[in-house]
């Protein structure tokens, strides 16, 4: 079997639980509408609360489908919520696109919802904060441009599972290689969303935005955007859970102590922030994504050039054991986005350093460094200050501060 998961980005941050009487209340019902071609009687829409920054998701409610077409559900809320709506067909069948969900901010009254099942994740959405020029017209291109790459990652996935390779990879390059062709439409959606910024940087769903950029924007763009927003945004639910992250993010910024941490390697040793004292140390987020296939040998070269004085740990969000059988299986001709699969597999599952799976006790660590996604790093000076932390950009300051000594 030749195929790889052809995306996967996973955003890791921190969440710190706000007290109930910190936050903004109002006890306030909401009815929501649905008008879906295609949902069947008994289907299962699925309303799960997100958990900010890091995007938990904790079960809220369903609905059942009693007519078919539509579902309707009336409720109260004591404060704001932010919901992920996933569909499970009575059928059974997997439902074949490339989100999560469905995303909904409630915050009282009526809110419609209009698409259809097969692209339920790519619904407009109207009434409450959505009935905004700028937010109808971000989400009608963003359902355009997420209902066009669907379909690829659709065949993509019908392709593998009838086990034709070649349909697998062309589909997969078409999915992956989208938003380039598509440069043109994604470029007038970020501009749509930069004027939704500026001229009404208080909506609630911009806060939202920010909340989920939080971890991985720098600190500077945080803390002026937080002081653009209305006394009473700042007061909101959503907006003191916002000042709270960019609080602990402060704590993150280059020159601080670097947070302890003690974790178990995939070899059974035991790993802490103390075992590197006298050392560099890079901390290396990476996963099965292009991004990380990409970078993987930079980081191998880099820690075999200056091991005398750079250590280097590897944390994974993958099961490095699958890893290994995905590496045997793959043809050596396989690529994705024109890395070359087998030899970036083989780098990544056979690292000269101590890795660490994402798992149980060892996912504090993602919280207390608020890991921004793949592929992170943080780099640590011998002292134990932290000296850069971000995405590829950390990586490269970081070889150019070796490079100096």
């Amino acid at each position: 079997m030749k195929y790889l998961i052809s995306s996967l980005f996973v955003i890791l941050c921190s969440w710190i639980v706000l007290p109930v009487n910190a936050l903004n209340q109002s006890f306030c019902n909401y009815t929501i509408k649905a008008q879906i071609e295609g949902l069947s009687k008994g289907d299962t829409i699925c309303f799960e609360n997100v958990i900010f920054p890091r995007f938990d998701l904790e079960p809220a409610f369903n609905v059942i489908v009693e007519e078919d077409n539509k579902f309707s559900y009336e409720g109260s809320i004591d404060h704001s919520k932010y919901f992920l709506i996933s569909y499970k067909p009575l059928s059974g069948e997997e439902v074949l696109l490339p989100k999560r969900g469905l995303t909904l901010y409630i915050n009282g009254g009526e809110i419609l919802i209009q698409g259809t099942a097969e692209n339920i994740y790519f619904c407009q959405i109207e009434g409450g904060v959505y009935d905004n020029v700028y937010v109808q017209k971000i989400n009608s291109l963003e359902n355009k441009l997420g209902i066009e790459s669907a379909l690829y990652w659709r065949l993509a996935q019908e392709a593998r599972l009838s086990g034709d390779t070649l349909k697998y990879n062309e589909f997969s390059n078409k999915y992956n290689t989208f938003n380039q062709n598509n440069r043109t439409d994604r470029e007038k959606l970020s501009e749509l969303k930069d004027e939704f910024m500026k001229e009404e940087p208080s909506s609630v769903l911009n806060i939202i935005d920010m909340l989920q950029q939080v971890n991985f924007s720098p600190l500077e763009e945080l803390e002026s955007y937080y002081t653009s927003i209305n006394k009473e945004a700042q007061q909101s639910y959503f907006g003191l859970m916002l000042k709270r992250e960019i609080d602990n993010i402060v704590k993150l910024a280059p020159g601080n102590d670097a947070p302890d941490f003690t974790l178990q390697t995939v070899d059974g040793q035991q790993a802490s922030l103390n075992d590197y004292s006298g050392y560099y140390l890079l901390i290396y987020h990476f996963g099965l994504c292009p991004g990380s296939l990409m970078m993987d040998p930079e980081v191998t070269s880099f820690y075999t050039e200056n091991n005398d004085r750079v250590k280097v740990i590897g944390i994974t969000i993958e099961d490095l054991n699958l890893l290994k059988e995905l590496y045997e299986k793959t043809d050596p001709s396989e690529k994705i986005m024109d890395i070359a699969l087998k030899p970036a597999l083989g780098s990544m599952t056979s690292h000269p350093w101590p890795d660490v799976e994402s798992k149980n006790d060892n996912e504090q660590i993602a919280l207390d460094y608020a890991f921004g996604g793949l592929p992170f790093f943080i780099f640590i000076s011998p002292e134990g200050k932290i000296l850069e932390r971000g995405f590829s950009e950390a990586f490269y300051k970081a070889k150019e501060l070796i490079s100096l000594y």
